[in-house]
């Protein structure tokens, strides 16, 4: 086995992983592009890119965490350069701006003691500029609590699918993929595509320009076309205003 370096214990399981320097990382992506283009398609998912940035300590090569930083943006400045769209996961910071759609973009908090509340601060911040989704719908714990803050932010729908069973697929993450098979999902899958759509046909896209907390677990989202989105997480009617938006239900009203 291969041992931990820290508590020199051997690895048993199948976690084992190689961090690649940023040479071998520039020959692999950029064989991957190759293949792609073979494909005829310039979309592209660079998944996690940037969420670790790692020096090199080999003598022959050294590289700080900086300057690896630095190579990893401009090889996806690069990659832009040659008309690839992009797509990646979590809106890891320097890179958002390389990225035409961000998907797994936290929409709340962790949820410590000393949160009263989420703001989903960076939706705001991307809204109008860049596409983005939370983690996949069919994959969450919560779905009606899911779906309305999607609606809340401004989010776009994002699903995983595969075309069989986790245990017929390879690898440690397969465990993971449960209720992803599309034969068995597809039907509710498309349910709740049509309510987002339906719910943001008139503010997906557009930049957020208020967000107000109304009162506990009701919400209010104001964006530049002058709608406006109330979503209530709770159990009980909201009403304010002559505005009532149902339990567990959003409700969206011309403004401006």
């Amino acid at each position: 086995y291969d041992y931990d370096p820290v508590y020199f214990i051997g690895y048993t399981g199948n976690y084992t992983k190689y961090i690649l320097n940023m040479n071998a990382f520039k020959r692999n992506l950029s064989g991957f592009l190759t293949g792609v283009s073979e494909l005829g398609t310039k979309n592209v998912s660079l998944r996690n890119i940037g969420a670790q940035v790692n020096a090199n300590y080999d003598r022959d090569n050294f590289m700080d965490r900086q300057e690896t930083l630095e190579n990893l943006l401009q090889t996806v400045q690069d990659t832009v350069d040659q008309g690839y769209t992009i797509m990646g996961s979590g809106g890891i910071g320097p890179f958002t701006k390389y990225l035409d759609v961000v998907n797994n973009l936290p929409l709340e908090s962790a949820g410590y003691d000393k949160c009263d509340y989420s703001v989903p601060f960076t939706a705001m911040v991307l809204s109008g500029h860049v596409d983005y989704t939370s983690d996949a719908i069919n994959l969450s714990n919560g779905e009606r609590s899911d779906l309305l803050r999607i609606i809340e932010s401004g989010a776009g729908a994002y699903f995983t699918f595969t075309g069989t069973y986790y245990e017929d697929i390879s690898g440690w993450a397969a465990e993971q993929l449960y209720s992803t098979v599309y034969d068995d999902i597809k039907d509710i899958m498309l349910e709740k595509y049509q309510y987002l759509q339906q719910a943001m046909q008139y503010t997906y896209g557009q930049k957020i320009t208020n967000h107000q907390r109304l009162a506990e677990g009701v919400y209010k989202t104001t964006f530049q076309n002058g709608y406006a989105t109330y979503v209530n997480y709770t159990d009980n009617d909201y009403q304010s205003n002559g505005i009532t938006v149902n339990a567990q239900d959003y409700l969206t009203v011309r403004e401006g």
